[in-house]
């Protein structure tokens, strides 16, 4: 089986925690598309990467968020920025273009609050 590659900007399915019995989770959970976010040299040694999970329900939208087209209209959760192993990464779906990467840094800019 061959490695799987992660480079900045792919957009792989990605298998999130599943929420305990009982809780009330606000995060995504299960399998979704998945982009990654963090810097092509991590991404080749550390056996973490950071992701922005994607999902189909568009019932609200909100300024931290960007609007995709996958195989369904799609948001780019930038809220909810989270580092994970590569162990829960699986196949690459397709690579953002440079404008929609350029889009996310920049609501990943605001959403940190980032100077500069």
């Amino acid at each position: 089986m061959a490695q799987l590659v992660f480079r900045r900007g792919d957009i792989h399915w990605v298998e999130f925690p599943k929420k305990e019995l009982g809780k009330e989770i606000h995060t995504i959970q299960e399998e979704h598309p998945a982009i990654i976010i963090s810097n092509d040299k991590q991404n080749q040694f550390s056996s973490v990467i950071t992701v922005l999970p994607i999902t189909s329900q568009l019932d609200k939208a909100y300024p931290f968020e960007v609007l995709i087209q996958l195989k369904k209209p799609s948001k780019i959760l930038i809220d909810q920025i989270t580092t994970i192993d590569k162990v829960y990464v699986k196949r690459r779906i397709t690579s953002l273009t440079e404008k929609e990467l350029m889009t996310v840094e920049k609501c990943l800019h605001l959403t940190l609050a980032l100077k500069g």
